[in-house]
């Protein structure tokens, strides 16, 4: 009995120490993949709910079931748009109608008075066929604050299918259309255009200082295009003053840009406590997704992804 025992103790030594280990591992595996992690949980029980939503008796009753997108932290301009398009992918899959509520919830472009008529940012700049109000009073699911997708840059890739997505779910309202195909007209018309994306302020913050652009770099790309073509405009994008003067004195003949707000500062606008303009949040908006939709439309890019 005694060697029983004493086995026993052995084993469970060694049994306690191997929880111990396996916890700390567990743990610290956890910590590191923490996002990813909270991903897969979320999308798996996003999934779920919707299925067992969509199975049950008050649901096949109904003509119209919503999904509301939202997020309870303020982000970038494109950090939401991501995030909404991507949600509206899941809306799409199990036949609901997405409505974005930015009217509840904090964003960085939210102005204090209403803007068209609306105090959702979302409609400060695209246009839906649902109120808030109504889909309150209905039935909803709600969306999370993390991307559902699991793999975001796969999802960029598929670029047929973002597009489906962008024609059936994102209504332009109509002054940013004006903007747009009027900028377009005054600058691109029978030029070859280059887009480049020279984004400053808050980018070494985010990315490896030794991949940050400069504009020798940039050149190197753009010169052998201009080489090529005879009538040629580069459209530039920046967020920063310095960067624009710069690229001026390489490029001033053949480059345009939008009027927008630029900083003087390694900040990066959106996170600037100041208010310089009538409806700057507001305004803000509009000029990143303006100079979004002119890069698009340019006959080449260079930039890096953000």
């Amino acid at each position: 009995m005694n060697k029983l025992i004493s086995e026993y103790r052995k084993y469970y030594l060694a049994r306690s120490i191997f929880v111990k280990i396996r916890k700390k591992f567990i743990y610290i595996f956890y910590k590191l993949f923490k996002e990813e992690l909270d991903r897969y949980l979320y999308q798996d029980k996003l999934i779920l709910e919707v299925i067992g939503w969509q199975n049950s008796k008050d649901f096949k009753l109904r003509k119209k079931s919503f999904f509301l997108i939202s997020r309870k932290q303020c982000h970038g301009f494109f950090s939401d748009f991501l995030n909404v398009i991507m949600n509206m992918s899941i809306a799409d899959k199990f036949n609901l109608v997405p409505v974005v509520d930015v009217a509840n919830y904090p964003s960085f472009y939210k102005e204090e008075k209403l803007i068209n008529n609306s105090n959702n940012v979302w409609e400060y700049y695209f246009n839906q066929n649902n109120s808030i109000k109504e889909v309150y009073k209905s039935h909803f699911i709600t969306s999370s604050d993390t991307f559902p997708d699991l793999n975001i840059d796969q999802f960029l890739l598929q670029k047929d299918y973002f597009s489906y997505l962008f024609k059936k779910y994102i209504d332009l309202r109509p002054e940013i259309i004006n903007d747009f195909e009027e900028f377009k007209q005054k600058n691109f018309k029978d030029n070859f255009v280059v887009g480049v994306h020279w984004r400053g302020t808050d980018a070494k913050k985010w990315f490896d200082r030794k991949r940050t652009l400069d504009i020798d770099t940039i050149s190197k790309y753009i010169d052998p295009i201009i080489s090529r073509n005879n009538k040629v405009k580069i459209f530039l994008c920046t967020d920063e003053k310095l960067l624009l003067e710069i690229f001026i004195r390489r490029y001033k003949e053949i480059t345009v840009y939008t009027n927008s707000y630029r900083s003087n500062s390694k900040e990066a606008l959106h996170l600037k406590d100041i208010y310089p303009r009538e409806n700057h949040r507001y305004k803000l908006g509009k000029e990143v997704l303006l100079d979004a939709l002119l890069l698009s439309s340019c006959n080449n890019l260079v930039g890096r992804d953000s």
